[in-house]
């Protein structure tokens, strides 16, 4: 147990928080100093998300929680079995010491999990996608650390829902305040607090308050990713990301004549709004009424559906129940909705694509550009095995019929011949008519993901179907990778950049 004083703990914390303000100099580090709602006769400032430069000279007992910085990954699993939670940190740990990849905190949290953080060093970019990057905002660190831990997780070979990581710790955007996570030294009701713990010396079980000595960090090693395979991908990423933002700013603007009740995730959240864990129930919330402002329903409209939510909502009392509906509808018109952002809080499956209003509408006037379709019919027998296990499969999921559709728009096959050979399938017309000549062929990890894989030499090293059956768009595909590869990055020193 710690020995320290209440008072040596704040200086510590202090110190910590001025360590990674130095790391950061670009955002300010904001906390929140005590946990909960304001009590009668304290000082709000200590409940508000503050920069603590401006309020530290009113703590007077160890902080709740700092906010993580833009350039840190950090990895908080959230699950009540702690074998399983030790066993995925464990090889997580492993991973990285084996994959160079430094570790800043290695800290039991002083509940049910240990923390893992990561911070990345600042890399080089080329010129035109720095420009890219300045032109279209993208939120550039938000995708960084997502493309980053995806890559983590995978060459690990761990799934992060696994060990109940919490995803709104990495998912976070540059539009809002950002996520907390508890600071070192803030302490827990049954006298447990945060601290550092060795990376090869995991507790077998939950420590007990005597069984650690408070440790904080002293440095924060970065992760410099320059050029690695972690560096090339987070590159190629942050194109795709820009080319889809170019693509978002020339769709025109769109009314959908649609209820609320409409939208599939609506319906979904509503629905299974008593399974949803209390930590997301805010964020589903959330979601009901930034669908609605993106929508043009109004506020009282996007209440009534917020409040049906709330009050299935098991373990409130009315008053918290209040506050929370309040809170939610608040955010109406404030920000903008976000499917990939529901999908990472809730799961793949509160999004039905086929189903949704908005989706249709887009389909609607969609249309792929010339030179990602083949110039002329690609015949059957070029086409890869997965393509033909599609067509022969007994029950197709959605996924594999709008790959079946968007290969045979990008293979050049004619409609009227292309529906016959997707008739085959009995599957929904529908998916076909959102899908051919609309969308590119799903990657051939997400074919994989599908369970109709079936390699052969010549799907090696190809990205997708698509590829694999062109040679010629193939090529193409590569001469135009290895003329990208000749640009040599510039440095980019300014803390402005991408860190």
């Amino acid at each position: 147990m710690t020995c320290l004083t209440i008072k040596e703990i704040v200086r510590k914390q202090h110190d910590w928080l001025k360590m990674l303000q130095g790391e950061y100099r670009s955002t300010p580090i904001l906390i929140k100093a005590k946990e909960g709602a304001v009590e009668d006769g304290d000082d709000p400032d200590l409940y508000r998300w503050l920069p603590f430069y401006d309020i530290w000279h009113k703590i007077r007992i160890p902080i709740y929680t700092r906010r993580i910085l833009p350039n840190e990954i950090f990895i908080d699993p959230d699950i009540e079995n702690w074998q399983t939670m030790r066993s995925g940190i464990v090889k997580l740990l492993e991973y990285c010491k084996e994959a160079k990849i430094p570790i800043t905190e290695c800290a039991y949290s002083g509940g049910k999990g240990i923390h893992v953080s990561i911070f990345i060093a600042s890399f080089t970019v080329h010129p035109e996608l720095e420009q890219k990057i300045r032109i279209t905002g993208i939120d550039y660190m938000q995708i960084i650390r997502e493309t980053l831990f995806k890559d983590i997780f995978k060459d690990a070979d761990i799934s992060p829902e696994s060990i109940g990581v919490d995803l709104k710790k990495v998912h976070f955007s540059k539009n809002r305040k950002g996520s907390m996570v508890r600071c070192f030294g803030a302490l827990r009701k049954d006298g447990c607090y945060k601290t550092q713990i060795d990376p090869d010396k995991i507790p077998e079980y939950p420590p007990l308050p005597e069984d650690l000595t408070l440790r904080i960090p002293d440095e924060i090693p970065m992760w410099k990713i320059e050029d690695t395979e972690f560096h090339y991908h987070v590159l190629k990423v942050l194109n795709q990301e820009c080319l889809k933002a170019e693509q978002r700013a020339k769709r025109p603007s769109i009314r959908i004549d649609a209820d609320l009740g409409e939208y599939p995730c609506v319906q979904r959240i509503l629905n299974l709004a008593s399974q949803i864990p209390a930590g997301q129930r805010y964020y589903a919330a959330q979601a009901i009424v930034l669908r609605a402002s993106d929508s043009g329903v109004s506020q009282a409209e996007a209440k009534k559906y917020v409040t049906e939510f709330i009050d299935q909502c098991s373990g409130l009392t009315a008053n918290e129940k209040q506050v929370r509906i309040e809170q939610s509808v608040g955010m109406w018109g404030a920000y903008h909705f976000s499917c990939n952002t529901l999908k990472s809080v809730l799961g793949d499956g509160v999004c039905v694509p086929r189903e949704c209003p908005l989706i249709q509408k887009l389909n609607e006037n969609k249309t792929l550009p010339e030179e990602d379709m083949s110039k002329t019919p690609v015949t059957a027998d070029k086409w890869p095995q997965c393509i033909h296990r599609i067509l022969t499969e007994e029950n197709p999921t959605d996924s594999m019929l709008q790959t079946l559709g968007a290969f045979l728009g990008q293979m050049g096959i004619p409609q009227n011949e292309a529906e016959m050979l997707y008739y085959m399938t009995g599957g929904d017309i529908t998916i076909f008519q959102g899908s051919y000549r609309k969308l590119r062929t799903a990657s051939c990890e997400k074919v994989q993901q599908m369970g109709v894989c079936q390699k052969d030499p010549w799907c090696m090293n190809v990205p997708s179907p698509r590829y694999r059956a062109d040679r010629r768009a193939n090529a193409e595909r590569l001469k135009s990778k290895l003329t990208d590869n000749r640009h040599q990055p510039r440095k980019n020193n300014n803390n402005g950049g991408l860190k």
